[in-house]
């Protein structure tokens, strides 16, 4: 995951970011989705799809610790594929 960020650092972001939105259309063609729709509806298994079959990474317990260190909670409350996925958790575990 540490590589991965040092990537996205460097002057290839915008080559790399233009490479995942690709995946994410390659994906909801494949379902049968528009982009956003899955976005919306399955950014779990979206995230999943960059990360393990297109980018060969998986997500360490330590990654989850990192990438918890450098969120920005307000941020992530603003963001439409975080709520959906904290909207999914709080239904299927409610407090």
């Amino acid at each position: 995951m540490k590589d991965l960020l040092l990537y996205v650092a460097d002057a290839d972001a915008l080559a790399f970011m233009r490479s995942i939105f690709q995946w994410a259309q390659e994906r909801a063609g494949k379902l049968g989705k528009a982009v956003a729709e899955l976005k919306q509806q399955q950014p779990k298994e979206l995230f999943e799809h960059v990360l393990r079959d297109r980018l060969k990474q998986t997500i360490s317990p330590r990654d989850f610790d990192e990438i918890g260190q450098r969120a920005s909670v307000n941020a992530l409350l603003a963001c439409e594929s975080f709520s959906a996925i904290a909207l999914t958790l709080r239904t299927w575990f409610p407090l």
